[in-house]
């Protein structure tokens, strides 16, 4: 971080709920604002280390009076980093706002109204010869049926919702299309496989199940 002759200031609000993907954010956990220089390189404009309370944190804009780009310079978005003190790990973070702007100015307030880590985890299914009941609290990255069996596909006999929408590889029918996170799935296998599943892990505070009558 290089302190500038103008900045801004983000505020983080205890009760907004930051969360890195299930779970909220604890102390030692820190949020940074990112910017890119003239050589395309991500350096940090701001942080402040979370302490369970509210935090402010200063972002410096960049110093016209250097030749090189030591801060944002005004209308950049704001890109948000969050290190993770449990995994040792940083990750990408999504912000909302409840006032001022997404985006720097000199001198700007802005405060959030949410902060989001969307957490990319892969999830392995086992699957018997035979039948089998399955589901995920994997979003997966992409939800098109045929592609999240391609990998097991020779093994395949048919995989079927609750609707009664299936697909069966071997007649070319496909009347699921896109892998629904709140449904469950009946799958039929000639042989053992393993369906392996990336994507955005469910947080189960945020995500209802409906359930029919009967």
């Amino acid at each position: 971080i290089f302190p500038t002759d103008n900045s801004s200031t983000i505020v983080v609000p205890v009760n907004i709920n930051p969360m890195i993907g299930e779970r909220p954010m604890d102390i030692g956990d820190a949020i940074g604002l990112f910017y890119l220089n003239d050589d395309n390189e991500w350096k940090c404009a701001g942080f402040s280390v979370w302490n369970g309370l509210d935090i402010n944190i200063t972002v410096y804009g960049d110093d016209l009076n250097t030749s090189e780009k030591d801060g944002y310079s005004i209308n950049d978005t704001y890109t948000y980093r969050v290190w993770d003190g449990v995994l040792r790990t940083e990750w990408n973070a999504t912000a909302t706002y409840m006032v001022g702007n997404d985006f720097y100015t000199a001198s700007g307030f802005s405060v959030l109204s949410g902060l989001f880590v969307h957490i990319t985890v892969e999830v392995n299914i086992g699957l018997s010869a035979g039948w089998n009941m399955i589901s995920s609290y994997v979003v997966p990255d992409n939800t098109d049926i045929e592609y999240i069996y391609s990998e097991i596909v020779a093994n395949l006999n048919i995989a079927k919702n609750g609707y009664g929408e299936m697909y069966i590889p071997a007649y070319n029918v496909n009347t699921i299309e896109n892998w629904n996170i709140l449904h469950g799935y009946l799958v039929n296998m000639s042989q053992s496989s393993t369906l392996t599943i990336t994507g955005d892990m469910v947080a189960p505070e945020e995500t209802t199940i409906p359930l029919l009558e009967g």
